[in-house]
Formats: C-alpha cells, sequence, structure tokens
C-alpha cells in the first residue's frame, strides 16, 4: 500500500482520496494493466496507466473499495 502524508492541518479532500485510491490500485495490480498485462511507467514499461472504478464511483460506499478497482492502459 502506498503511504502518502497529508500534514495534519490539512483535511484530505475528495480529490486527495480519488488520488490516493488510484495510486493504491496501481501498486495492487504490480503496475501493470490487469487486462493486457502491459508495464506501466513506474516500473519501466512504456504505458500509461489508470486506475477505474468496476462499479461507478457514484455510490460513495463503493468508491474507495480496493475490489471496486481495476488498472487498466489508456491506449
Amino acid at each position: 500500500m502506498v503511504k502518502i502524508k497529508i500534514p495534519p492541518h490539512k483535511m484530505a479532500t475528495k480529490k486527495d482520496c480519488d488520488r490516493l485510491w488510484a495510486e493504491n490500485i496501481k501498486a495492487k495490480a504490480g503496475y501493470k494493466s490487469e487486462l493486457s498485462g502491459k508495464m506501466g511507467k513506474q516500473i519501466g514499461g512504456g504505458s500509461i496507466l489508470n486506475a477505474h472504478h468496476i462499479n461507478g464511483k457514484c455510490c460513495f460506499a463503493l468508491r474507495y473499495l480496493f475490489d471496486n478497482g481495476i488498472c487498466l492502459t489508456s491506449g
């Protein structure tokens, strides 16, 4: 799991939480696309990776679940 420190005087925003969720989904997948297996730039590959929600992010109860995320390439 990726650890990013947020200063105690700053409340985490939804944008911060989304960024942390996406980084953790990519790390969970080993910085590889879970569909094509292409390596992301983080580990020396040439692909740009994106974290996507399997069951939409509009439902707050599912928004930050790790099981609701998948790592895919952008192209």
